[in-house]
């Protein structure tokens, strides 16, 4: 379940300005997308010339810009493009892949790489990265994945054909960023000590998050905090360092400053400063500017001194007793993706498999107040489910009725007494 919220909540930095925010943000890097085609011959730039024409003939959304431009050597043509709105020019390219069979097997067959590259707007980072996207996809529709560089987020061709041919803009603000995982043991589920960090929040004007000393048990549901909240700060802006906010219904949080939270941390813990400085001499980069350490608003310990991971939301959400906020891409890419594969979920129902299904309760406009029910009834048109959680439309238990196009995600469930996976 998720709570609806404002998009005004904090304040956003300012695009082209130099960082001096309280988080000591780096300069605004690059953000690059390289879609691997294959075949003998180079991919021509004219492609591109006649996918900007059509795609320009809409609001003049994209212009080839007449400008000098030094490519590096080991592109074989270059081209300046601008995009409506947006004051930084995106570059194309186009490169061999000198070694193919280094490439990873999901783009296997790849020949040439075609480059798109620009500085992120932190106002709108979503739709900046996902209009050099569509364009690359619609150009060169022969591809065989794509390469998020920034993140190391490679995409297939069946998930790129399911996003494009659906939605354009299906992508969510998880497409910028990845959540990594460093543990003491090589098996976290059994309680070693987490670290979860993103990568990636930098080009969108905000700061990478953080949660220390997780708990490995509770992983998977720390990990899906961290994601929403960074999908959040995408999505409105940054919070102050440790100023209270709320990330959903029951979901009350701060951020902490890295190096103010490092102080509480044990000298054999993962993610202190020794173990970062080793980690980023490895990298090639750096694992201390500009962080946020993501924290349970309260402080706890003996004497009630030290902030840590927020223990008691990731108890609450396993519980069921508070609910995560969610962005409108993030519920548009999920739906899409849920009610594709919705005739699964019908055949599975009637052969007496036991589901859950989640459900938007917002009538229209930016809807995000979502609810888990376990299904009672389900057909093409609508399905019918217990609440298993409060809600203002109901009480856990309460029975509810939405259509098919308020479902938001679907789950099979373990057994029937209304737990889902």
């Amino acid at each position: 379940m998720s709570s609806d919220k404002s998009n005004s909540d904090f304040p956003l930095p300012v695009f082209g300005e130099t960082s001096d925010s309280v988080w000591g943000l780096p300069e605004p890097v690059p953000s690059t997308i390289l879609l691997a085609v294959p075949g003998e011959t180079m991919p021509d730039e004219d492609l591109l010339r006649s996918a900007l024409s059509v795609a320009g003939a809409d609001e003049s959304q994209y212009v080839e810009l007449d400008v000098p431009l030094n490519g590096p050597p080991f592109a074989l043509w270059v081209m300046a493009l601008g995009l409506a709105d947006h004051p930084i020019p995106l570059i194309a390219w186009c490169e061999k892949i000198e070694s193919p069979a280094g490439l990873p097997e999901i783009a296997a067959g790849a020949r040439w790489m075609i480059g798109i590259q620009t500085v992120l707007d932190p106002e709108r980072p979503l739709a900046v990265w996902s209009h050099m996207a569509s364009l690359l996809n619609a150009t060169w529709r022969n591809s065989v994945a794509m390469l998020d560089e920034e993140t190391e987020q490679w995409f297939s061709r069946d998930e790129m054909a399911f996003r494009f041919s659906t939605d354009s803009t299906s992508f969510d603000e998880s497409v910028l960023f990845r959540i990594h995982a460093a543990a003491t043991h090589e098996r976290p589920e059994e309680g070693s000590s987490v670290w979860l960090r993103t990568q990636g929040l930098h080009r969108c004007g905000r700061p990478e998050l953080e949660m220390l000393e997780v708990s490995g048990d509770v992983l998977p549901v720390a990990a899906e905090l961290l994601e929403s909240v960074a999908g959040l700060i995408v999505m409105k802006g940054i919070p102050d360092p440790d100023v209270v906010f709320e990330a959903g219904m029951g979901v009350t949080l701060r951020l902490r400053s890295w190096t103010d939270q490092a102080a509480s941390l044990s000298a054999d813990s993962i993610g202190n400063t020794e173990h970062r400085a080793s980690m980023a001499q490895s990298m090639g980069g750096d694992l201390t500017e500009g962080r946020a350490v993501l924290c349970g608003h309260e402080p706890r310990g003996s004497f009630g001194s030290v902030y840590t991971w927020p223990v008691d939301v990731v108890d609450r959400l396993i519980s069921g007793r508070c609910a995560l906020e969610r962005t409108p891409a993030w519920s548009k890419g999920r739906s899409l993706q849920a009610r594709s594969m919705w005739p699964r979920l019908l055949e599975a129902f009637s052969e007496g498999q036991s589901m859950s299904a989640c459900l938007a309760l917002g009538e229209q406009g930016d809807d995000r107040l979502h609810v888990w029910v376990h299904v009672l009834a389900a057909s093409e048109n609508e399905v019918t489910g217990t609440l298993l959680q409060d809600a203002d439309q109901g009480l856990r238990g309460d029975v509810i009725t939405r259509p098919v196009a308020k479902v938001i995600d679907w789950a099979f469930e373990h057994d029937t007494d209304g737990s889902d996976t």
